[in-house]
């Protein structure tokens, strides 16, 4: 930038420095004041006054006159020239040590920098600051406390520089320890949900247990209650037969194919899915809608007349004892003969295969265990209720034969009531 536009440049930002508004104008210009009485350095120059807006001009008196007054440029420009004969060592300082630093800088064409004396200046200045620190006394008057200066700067940095790092430390000690404390309160409160989350879990099973086996307990009630001649004649595991003797023959022949390795031979005509999957415990609240399109018969098996309206484990195995012993017909008499039965307990049996899907996954949700653990607690079920079932069975068979000779016996007398009143008669 050219000198006079550079001059025009600060004159106009010393001319927008209102007057009125800075002390610091005002401390410079007592300031200069005194200097100009002193030195005569700077001339005063006098200016008529200006008022405000809405004030009038006054006529100035004798003693005004001898006032003279300084205008806001001048004391500007005077206050900026003060301000570079304050800093013109410093600037200068400066100036070395930037030169030295940045050798391809643009100022090291300016003719003020490639004069001898400057480099002259410079040499010497640098030579003090990498020399002996006693030279420095050759140069006091033109660099007064430099060194001094830079030491103290130096050891200020590094002293706020150790602060900070301690600083640092010990908040990140206070982080630590806060962090830890947060930690164990969570992993405290971690083991707590997951302790009652566990005690929940072991109640709701003892509940559900208790509730099966009251379940159980009813339903047997319930059967020997509504046990009758014409139903109980008919009571197998197998399917409907037409005699009490082919009942019995049935129901030895066709066993668990789970429960037995015996029955192998039987094993091979089941369908691969059936051998992975046990008989199933009663969901809650489940009913399925398979197994009540059709009306029951009095033919049909005891256990799946009387629990048509809820899919429980003895309505599981007997209709898969059904489908068995449709196959075992169809090897025995043909496709034929025995087509529709093999259709009805066939779409029966696919019914039932997807509740024992349902009653697994509930089993794993409820009381968090796998397909096999599920498979071995059904299967122990499975065998339990079997077991009542047979003595179920026995007990009615006790009460058939009971029944049967009261019948012998009502029988014979009656038949001697009648004799005695063929002989009255005769």
């Amino acid at each position: 930038m050219e000198p006079e536009k550079w001059t025009a440049n600060c004159d106009k930002i010393m001319r927008d420095i209102p007057m009125s508004t800075s002390s610091i104008i005002q401390d410079v210009y007592s300031e200069l004041k005194n200097k100009s009485q002193q030195t005569g350095y700077g001339t005063e120059i006098p200016q008529t006054e200006t008022g405000t807006a809405n004030s009038t001009a006054k006529r100035r008196t004798k003693s005004q006159k001898d006032f003279k007054v300084f205008s806001a440029p001048d004391i500007s420009s005077h206050a900026f020239l003060c301000l570079l004969v304050r800093l013109r060592k410093v600037i200068i300082q400066d100036a070395v040590l930037f030169l030295r630093d940045k050798a391809l800088s643009h100022v090291l064409h300016h003719p003020v920098f490639k004069s001898p004396e400057f480099q002259q200046y410079q040499a010497d200045l640098l030579d003090v600051l990498k020399g002996d620190t006693k030279s420095l006394q050759n140069f006091e008057r033109d660099i007064p406390g430099l060194i001094q200066v830079m030491e103290t700067s130096r050891l200020d940095i590094i002293n706020n520089s150790v602060a900070l790092q301690h600083t640092q430390q010990q908040m990140e000690n206070i982080l630590s320890q806060k962090l830890g404390q947060l930690q164990e309160g969570i992993q405290c409160k971690q083991d707590h949900i997951a302790k009652e989350l566990s005690d929940l879990r072991q109640a709701f099973k003892n509940e559900n247990e208790a509730r099966l086996l009251q379940q159980r307990n009813l339903q047997l009630v319930l059967m020997s209650m509504n046990s009758c001649p014409a139903s109980t004649s008919t009571f197998s595991l197998s399917s409907p037969p037409t005699t009490s003797q082919s009942a019995g023959r049935d129901a030895s022949s066709v066993s668990s194919p789970f429960a037995h390795s015996s029955q192998g031979d039987h094993d091979r005509d089941l369908p691969q899915e059936l051998r992975s999957l046990n008989t199933m415990l009663p969901m809650p609240g489940f009913t399925p809608t398979a197994l009540t399109d059709e009306q029951p018969t009095v033919e049909e098996e005891l256990p799946f007349r009387f629990f048509r309206d809820a899919a429980t484990v003895r309505d599981v195995w007997d209709e898969f004892q059904r489908y068995y012993a449709c196959k075992r017909k169809h090897r025995r008499l043909g496709y034929d003969v025995a087509r529709e039965t093999d259709y009805t307990s066939e779409k029966r049996f696919i019914n039932n295969r997807h509740v024992i899907v349902k009653e697994i996954d509930y089993l794993k949700a409820t009381q968090g265990i796998d397909t096999d653990q599920a498979i071995l607690q059904l299967h122990g079920e499975h065998s339990a209720l079997r077991k009542s079932i047979a003595q179920f069975q026995d007990h009615i068979k006790e009460r058939q034969k009971a029944r049967t000779v009261l019948s012998q016996k009502q029988l014979n007398q009656n038949q001697q009531r009648h004799d005695i009143s063929n002989n009255s008669v005769e």
